[in-house]
């Protein structure tokens, strides 16, 4: 086979196209929370400002 055959050729479009997928599959997910560590810091806190305890992360042993 020479080099840039047709059976090789046609993978880039392939595999981009299966990485915008995945990626837009990450991205539009809904309901995920605490897929980053910054996600559960902001819900723990966002709990604690609505139950009135200020705002602090409520998970922690002592008051901070």
């Amino acid at each position: 086979m020479e080099r840039g055959s047709s059976v090789t050729g046609g993978w880039p479009p392939v595999v981009a196209l299966a990485l915008a997928l995945s990626a837009l599959t990450f991205f539009l997910a809904p309901g995920i929370v605490g897929l980053f560590h910054d996600d559960g810091i902001y819900v723990v806190v966002a709990k604690a400002i609505n139950e009135g305890k200020g705002y602090r992360i409520i998970s922690l042993p002592r008051e901070s």
